[in-house]
């Protein structure tokens, strides 16, 4: 079936527990954890590679929260296959 997870509701700044821990596909350098305000207001919570804002790198900036749920989600599995352990 599908799953799902609750997204948490932030009420200071988060936690990029990946920073320094990802790669972009890319370019190959480190991605970290970075927010920024729309023009709504809404703040918007995002993985970013190093390289982007220097304009050496085309890759685009990953929601916070969908990346960290994919890893999540890979990491389970790879722990759950005995294979593994």
């Amino acid at each position: 079936g599908v799953q799902t997870c609750a997204l948490p509701i932030y009420t200071e700044e988060p936690r990029y527990w990946l920073t320094g821990k990802l790669f972009c596909g890319e370019c190959g350098t480190t991605m970290h954890g970075m927010s920024g305000t729309s023009k709504t207001g809404k703040i918007h919570y995002y993985y970013a590679c190093k390289n982007h804002r220097k304009h050496i790198c085309n890759l685009k900036n990953i929601p916070k929260d969908t990346l960290e749920v994919h890893v999540v989600w890979l990491l389970r599995d790879l722990l759950e296959d005995e294979e593994n352990l």
